[in-house]
């Protein structure tokens, strides 16, 4: 079902977004093209749409529902040329499967890219089934866990404690009408469209420049680079931020190559729909359109033109960033601290905890120490490959890390092919050859997380296909010569390269160990098979979702959770809100004078449990000091362990600079106003938050403005 209402969805982004074209943004671009940018329009107007009814308190699956059939009735017409385009795709599949048989040699190069790319998305479809577990720590964290909060309310807010709530939400939008239509599985095809709109992306325009047998091999070499194909099947935001920044730099050379001034001005409007939809996924999608904008200025005249590009940009962007300065006082909420000091919620200690969490990853970047810097920026391309095979995580969260999460160098390695052809016509792909490494080298200074590549992999993949294709005719041009014989040897090692990451990565999620490969196909199919099977896979994946499954069932609806020492809240069917201090400013921990205090303003916002993860405990998670007494973790010690780690904490005094809210939890516990609900198991403590005192005073109340 999840499969089919994607596939539905996408017709109608498509249809909706093919009218838009046609009737405010005509430019010369082919079927494929057109589709693409169509496709990419409608997925963006549908979030943009779930978004403003969120705002305005109508999450409803009916008013959502109703958004998707007027959709397609407004684009109706659009909606039957498209499903008589797709008809007539099956007849041009005919014809080029009879050269395929007859046995013509770029057919066959043709039906190998297809199949390729065919497997790979079969590949993920199936993956797209399997729940988010553990290693997909952002999906249940937030990616998939802020939308089922926004769902579970009726509106799109900012969660007080939960920062994520706060930045651009266009994936997560689409996540949303995932979770209402079908749950986590068509949440994860969402992505996994953006995926499929991306890699279509990458052959049109490189065939159109190129020729097909070089677009097969881009659009092969990006969908079966591993971070790829895991992403495609999780709810994560990447791939959706390279489909936008790929199709905004796409616009943008066609804007500087076209000769047509009305042509140039709807590609300008165009690149700054892709690039504000970008912006409306990710901060960081502020480097590539501030790049693009710099290539505009120099082959551009007149400024006017410029202009245009980013008052489109600037206006489809907006929402976020005005909601942002709305609730949060910050429009890039929680970043800059020291630019908005007057951030909601946030502090200069949390800034700067934030912002050393985001700096350890890779390796040293300091502009402080320019040597290193620079040395480590000309390694990338060797670090990606062999950094994270003698030092797990240097490029991602150690949690999350395994052979899936690796970017790899290919495409890199395809780029000094571009020197041994310098001649060849490039059509825009020297520009966009030149943005992708400045993105690179952006990505190096900012964060050196690998799937924060994912979004600049389109166009190195791009730019390696280029390279095999100036290595092909310098291999025409100077025959058997030294030259010639070089890059003939460039050229058939690029080709066996390819082979060699497409046929890993396939190995990898077909026999690959489940715990090294969370995409493990035999893993998926065998949780879908049993009857219990999902169930089973998260209670023995996933540390806090028997916990969770517990709290599901015995506690009310209306009841609210805490989370301590965890951040992973998507299974929860019940409001919640993430605890600890260090996230936010919100609970006023600095003010309670006792764990009573709290207690009483925990129930009088609807807090009527607390799960506390203890096997992220500090005492259990710092390997290098383990807690001698629990020599294997919390885990069927729950009690004992709450008892030492967390009933015995010092209450630091009112208004001190520490963290106080260790202290104040075991001011409860020893109170008796937390105890243990019976719901404790897998290291994870669940209270029931409970002060008999001022439930009765609050009752009192209550009846009596009921009376009144």
């Amino acid at each position: 079902m999840a499969t089919f209402l994607c596939l539905l969805l996408l017709f109608i982004a498509t249809a909706f977004g093919r009218m838009i074209l046609r009737r405010f943004l005509p430019c010369a671009m082919g079927e494929s093209c057109a589709n693409v940018y169509a496709g990419a329009i409608g997925l963006g107007f549908a979030a943009y749409a779930v978004l403003f009814a969120g705002l305005l308190g109508g999450l409803k699956t009916a008013v959502v529902g109703t958004i998707w059939v007027l959709m397609l009735a407004a684009s109706f017409t659009d909606a039957s040329a498209l499903a008589k385009s797709l008809g007539s795709s099956v007849v041009l599949f005919r014809r080029w499967w009879r050269r395929v048989s007859e046995g013509e040699t770029a057919a066959r190069y043709a039906a190998l890219g297809a199949g390729a790319c065919l497997l790979f998305g079969a590949a993920s479809i199936l993956a797209c089934y399997k729940p988010p577990g553990g290693v997909e720590w952002d999906a249940i964290s937030y990616h998939l866990a802020d939308p089922k909060q926004f769902i579970l309310a009726g509106r799109v807010s900012s969660l007080p404690t939960e920062h994520h709530s706060n930045f651009p939400l266009l994936m997560e939008m689409l996540y949303t009408l995932g979770l209402m239509f079908n749950g986590y599985a068509l949440a994860n095809m969402m992505h996994l469209a953006t995926a499929a709109l991306t890699t279509l992306a990458i052959f049109t325009f490189t065939r159109g420049r190129l020729g097909s047998a070089f677009a097969w091999l881009a659009a092969v070499l990006f969908i079966s680079t591993p971070v790829v194909l895991w992403e495609s099947s999780v709810a994560y935001i990447e791939l959706g931020l390279g489909l936008y920044i790929t199709l905004a730099v796409m616009a943008a050379i066609c804007a500087t190559d076209s000769g047509d001034p009305k042509d140039r001005s709807s590609w300008l409007m165009l690149a700054g729909t892709m690039a504000g939809l970008s912006l409306g996924v990710k901060y960081l999608a502020l480097i590539p359109a501030f790049l693009i904008l710099i290539l505009l200025a120099v082959r551009l005249r007149p400024v006017s033109q410029i202009v245009r590009f980013l008052a489109v940009l600037a206006i489809v962007a907006s929402p976020w960033y005005v909601r942002n300065i709305v609730n949060t006082h910050n429009p890039v909420y929680p970043f800059y601290y020291k630019l908005f000091p007057g951030s909601v919620n946030w502090s200069a200690n949390r800034a700067a905890a934030y912002q050393s969490e985001q700096a350890h990853f890779g390796t040293a970047h300091a502009l402080s120490q320019p040597g290193p810097a620079m040395r480590n920026l000309l390694q990338v391309p060797w670090d990606l490959v062999t950094l994270p095979n003698t030092d797990p995580g240097t490029y991602s969260n150690k949690g999350e890390f395994s052979y899936l999460t690796l970017v790899g160098g290919l495409c890199f390695a395809f780029l000094p092919a571009l020197l041994l052809a310098p001649g060849i016509k490039s059509r825009g792909l020297s520009e966009l050859t030149l943005l992708a490494i400045a993105q690179v080298a952006a990505w190096f200074f900012v964060a050196q997380v690998s799937r924060y590549l994912v979004s600049t992999l389109p166009l190195l993949c791009i730019a390696a296909a280029w390279g095999c294709a100036s290595a092909q005719a310098c291999v025409r041009k100077h025959g058997a010569s030294l030259s010639g014989f070089a890059a003939r040897g460039c050229l058939i090692g690029s080709v066996i390269l390819v082979l060699a990451q497409a046929l890993g990565t396939l190995w990898s999620i077909t026999s690959g160990p489940p715990l090294l490969v969370p995409m493990s196909l035999p893993f998926v199919a065998s949780i879908l098979r049993a009857d219990d099977g999902i169930d089973n896979y998260l209670k023995r994946y996933l540390d806090s979702y028997a916990s969770t499954d517990w709290i599901n069932h015995n506690s009310a609806q209306q009841d609210r959770i805490l989370i301590y020492d965890d951040t992973r809240g998507f299974y929860l069917d019940r409001q919640y809100m993430w605890a600890n201090e260090e996230h936010s400013a919100y609970i006023p921990y600095s003010t309670f004078a006792d764990g009573k205090e709290m207690t009483d303003w925990f129930l009088k916002n609807g807090y009527r449990y607390a799960m506390i993860n203890m096997n992220w405990a500090p005492q259990n998670s710092d390997h290098a000091h383990p807690d001698p007494s629990f020599p294997k973790g919390p885990n069927m010690n729950e009690q004992a362990a709450l008892q030492a780690w967390y009933a015995n904490a010092p209450l630091l005094p009112a208004g001190s600079a520490g963290f106080r809210w260790r202290g104040l939890v075991a001011d409860a516990i020893k109170r008796g106003l937390w105890t243990d609900s019976g719901g404790s198991q897998h290291g994870v403590a669940v209270l029931k938050i409970d002060d008999p005192t001022f439930v009765a005073a609050l009752d009192g109340t209550h009846q009596e403005r009921t009376s009144n």
